[in-house]
């Protein structure tokens, strides 16, 4: 397309977005903030037909109006995007609905592929940064993210060895921007969200230069402290250890690893640094002091201790024994919160407009809930393999405790996802049923019922001091509810899908009847008259 009037080329460009499926605010707004603006910039500059360079003009012209603070972020993204939208429709023909990289006025090697005879080197910092890029593509994360992780991560960290003319990996260059960054943060000159993404992608460099992989784990705070060198070798065992067995998960052994090292730091106050001088008064003395300071992390911290003996216990018996010192439990710290009523339920439900797409799939979300007590992370893993149609079935493996559960697929709640998955559901290729609205379509966050739900509820019901909103309190509600009908625990443990016989006490706690049979009178008690007296 060549010599083509700028006026036609926004029609075309209007038509293509006004083609897509997002909403009509959405497109009203790349109309008026951002065709228009792009129009009327040509028009005033006398340029009839389309210029590469003079579009690329007003780009950074509005750029610098937003920093300026002359224009508010929507209008500068609206102008951004659509420039993006006029040069798609001069070289491909159509636009493209992808997010956009972040906006950079510099040129910076992070999309270079370095020579095949540096690709080997990981001291050489642009080699190791595009090869730990590569890594953290591969992830399974949101498109969204993983820009914001090129260009609010990699990108510094390049920007960082270029102003310093350093090429060599250094890891106490890498600290030295975290901690630049978290003095501006302080200073509040960049936000938390960058912040965050340049310590997480210096991390994830450091941990590719020496393993050649990254994993997705949560990285310390930044007042995180380490406990004495003698500790800190022995809890790095115990997590290979642990690791090594199988028998906890990922998520307890890193919260028990926390618990172990926040007692060994307690051990500071003792005179204590090294494992072999621990006496069991010690230990009494430092479970004492945390109970004051944290009391509910006391039984976190017990816990952790008693698996860490055993593992002193087996690898290094020449050291104290302190399970000694840990005999019996610790007060637990317990809230019971009770569920969702049926009356609560339907109001909910009846607030849901089923007529949009997000009404939709919110339904279908809540009905699930509502008929099967799922927790929340095994409605959003639902895959379309899960539901058995012709057994009228939903069959999952449980994300906490690992164990299969089928349950019955009750029709309503059929139709509802039905409903969902044939008319309002964006297509797209995930594996899983419920995705987000809006692009990129992935599914929803393992945690993100609770914001969907709560959505609905917090204004029809309101927040009590006993209620939890969520997934979970229509699962709180399911189980008080089944109690109230009789039904055993056992069967109550099965179609929830516990593994411990015990789980059902929490539903119990907040069902009227199961606590009025637990209470007792003094009626088979034999006591005499002037006993009472």
């Amino acid at each position: 397309m060549k010599n083509i009037l700028i006026t036609d080329l926004s029609e075309k460009v209007l038509e293509e977005i006004y083609a897509t499926g997002w909403t009509p605010k959405y497109k009203d707004r790349y109309r008026t903030e951002g065709v228009k603006p792009i129009v009327k910039y040509f028009d005033e500059n006398g340029l009839l037909y389309y210029d590469e360079k003079g579009l690329h003009a007003f780009v950074v012209q509005t750029y610098q109006n937003y920093l300026s603070g002359k224009i508010n972020k929507s209008r500068w993204q609206s102008v951004r995007k659509c420039s993006a939208f006029f040069s798609q429709m001069v070289t491909d023909g159509h636009i493209s609905t992808e997010p956009l990289c972040r906006w950079t006025t510099e040129s910076i090697a992070l999309f270079d592929e370095p020579a095949l005879e540096q690709m080997g080197d990981l001291d050489n910092i642009h080699t190791l940064v595009y090869r730990t890029r590569q890594a953290v593509l591969n992830l399974d994360l949101s498109q969204k993210t993983k820009n914001n992780y090129t260009y609010d991560g990699f990108a510094d960290i390049l920007r960082f060895y270029a102003a310093k003319g350093k090429e060599r990996y250094s890891v106490q260059l890498l600290e030295q921007l975290v901690n630049e960054i978290y003095e501006k943060y302080k200073r509040q000159e960049v936000c938390h969200s960058k912040y965050r993404s340049i310590r997480k992608m210096a991390a994830w460099v450091m941990e590719y230069h020496d393993h050649q992989t990254v994993t997705q784990k949560k990285i310390p705070i930044t007042s995180f402290e380490y406990a004495s060198p003698d500790f800190e070798r022995l809890i790095q065992e115990y997590i290979e250890y642990s690791v090594s067995l199988g028998i906890l998960k990922c998520s307890s052994i890193d919260i028990y690893s926390w618990a172990v090292r926040r007692f060994f730091r307690e051990m500071k106050t003792e005179n204590v640094k090294e494992y072999a001088a621990i006496k069991l008064v010690n230990v009494s003395s430092c479970i004492s002091a945390i109970a004051k300071k944290k009391p509910g992390d006391v039984e976190t911290i017990f816990n952790a201790l008693s698996s860490f003996a055993d593992f002193i216990a087996e690898k290094h018996p020449e050291l104290p024994n302190i399970k000694p010192a840990l005999i019996g439990n610790p007060a637990k710290h317990k809230r019971i919160y009770e569920g969702y009523s049926e009356e609560e339920i339907h109001q909910i439900l009846a607030s849901v407009d089923r007529s949009t797409p997000k009404g939709k799939r919110d339904y279908a979300l809540f009905m699930i809930a509502y008929h099967t007590g799922l927790r929340g992370v095994d409605i959003v893993n639902l895959t379309f393999e899960n539901i058995d149609w012709k057994k009228c079935e939903i069959q999952i493996v449980q994300a906490k405790t690992g164990i299969p559960l089928a349950l019955p697929l009750e029709v309503n709640t059929g139709n509802a996802i039905a409903e969902y998955i044939l008319e309002a559901r964006p297509k797209c290729e995930s594996q899983y049923i419920f995705v987000r609205m809006l692009r990129p379509y992935t599914k929803l966050a393992d945690n993100g019922l609770w914001g969907v739900f709560s959505n609905y509820s917090i204004p029809i019901i309101g927040k009590k001091d006993r209620l939890k909103h969520g997934p979970h309190a229509f699962r709180r509600g399911m189980g008080a509810r089944m109690l109230e009908a009789g039904v055993s625990h056992f069967v109550l443990s099965d179609v929830l899908g516990h593994n411990d016989a015990n789980s059902f006490l929490p539903y119990a706690s907040v069902s009227l009847n199961s606590l009025r049979q637990c209470a007792g009178t003094l009626d088979d008690i034999p006591v005499m008259q002037e006993d009472l007296i």
